[in-house]
């Protein structure tokens, strides 16, 4: 969607069906314009990017929630 210039507006998991391994992409009636800053390719299982650093905030939050990337960091602090 992001690459023909659309925002879902209303990206969930429940609005993503997958069809023969393929993601497709449901419920668009809040779709509206959207210039995609998207900069780098989703890899499953790779370390999750900042969301500045992915360019897309609606893909970003969509990739975290579905746990498609490994976290980016954790801290430990010991007391």
């Amino acid at each position: 969607m992001q690459d023909h210039g659309l925002r879902h507006g209303n990206l969930h998991e429940r609005n993503v069906l997958v069809h023969n391994g393929h993601p497709r992409i449901i419920d668009l009636e809040s779709a509206d314009a959207h210039d995609c800053g998207i900069r780098m390719t989703v890899i499953p299982g790779a370390t999750a990017p900042t969301a500045e650093e992915f360019g897309c905030d609606e893909l970003h939050n969509l990739i975290k929630r579905m746990f498609i990337w490994r976290p980016g960091l954790l801290l430990l602090i010991l007391w």
